[in-house]
């Protein structure tokens, strides 16, 4: 996204940081490091299940949810974290837009 386009021309005037995360960097995270198996299938979305069943109460069903639901359950614990001192990443790409990128502690 084109950080002149809204939200980000807005942020920018008001020197807001912008920060984002990445759900497959959050869950590589919470695995210590280790790439987590494929999320469109079943061995990754259990993984998944698994490392937020360490972090949260998840609900009674939650072996049935989409990847989509189980992304943005860790997108929920990031926030969570972030106001205890979630750890930040820069970018490292060489077209940076100067925004930070978040995963669990």
């Amino acid at each position: 996204m084109a950080s002149d386009s809204p939200p980000f021309s807005t942020a920018h005037k008001q020197r807001v940081r912008r920060t984002g995360s990445s759900p497959y960097a959050c869950f590589y995270q919470l695995k210590g490091g280790k790439p987590p198996a494929n999320k469109q299938k079943a061995e990754g979305r259990h993984q998944r299940v698994e490392l937020l069943g360490t972090h949260l109460d998840l609900p009674a069903g939650v072996k049935a949810w989409a990847h989509d639901g189980l992304d943005a359950a860790v997108a929920a614990l990031l926030a969570y974290q972030r106001r205890a001192g979630a750890i930040q990443v820069q970018h490292e790409c060489a077209n940076s837009d100067g925004s930070e990128l978040w995963v669990p502690v």
